[in-house]
């Protein structure tokens, strides 16, 4: 019994091109103006967000709208935004409001749509960290050189 489960979860298992295994893929949707959130849980594994955008960028939604919008609605910050509040935690939940991510089209009802990895923690590195530092002093001449 104890090798089938442990065959099982060594098969759910998947690896990246750079070796980071992967627990699970997950993604989640949430419509403006409802009670709704992306609710993420990677249970003992990290949350690394691979993808988020809040606005509007296809009718196959969860939302129940069609939407005639022609112009561009999207959020520029919703990545970095998604990556802020859940990168390196076990669980996370975003609702879908412009408070969180600006509005990027007015009078448009708009969505969430988010896609995640759940990995080993001991795997997470920050995608906004920097492999190396440098400081600057106020009021002088220094620079950072990145």
């Amino acid at each position: 019994m104890i090798l089938g489960l442990l065959t099982f979860l060594f098969a759910s298992l998947s690896t990246t091109e750079a070796g980071t295994i992967i627990a699970s893929h997950g993604s989640g949707e949430a419509c403006e103006h409802t009670d709704q959130s992306v609710d993420i849980d990677c249970g003992p594994y990290t949350i690394s967000i691979t993808n988020a955008v809040y606005g509007v960028h296809s009718n196959h939604n969860q939302c129940g709208l069609e939407y005639r919008y022609s112009g561009v609605c999207r959020s520029s910050i919703s990545l970095p935004v998604m990556r802020e509040r859940c990168d390196g935690k076990t669980s996370c939940s975003t609702p879908a409001n412009n408070e969180i991510f600006g509005d990027p089209c007015y009078g448009i009802h708009k969505y969430l749509y988010v896609t995640w990895d759940c990995i080993a923690p001991s795997q997470w590195h920050s995608p906004l960290l920097a492999q190396g530092s440098d400081e600057a002093c106020e009021h002088t001449s220094q620079t950072v050189d990145i």
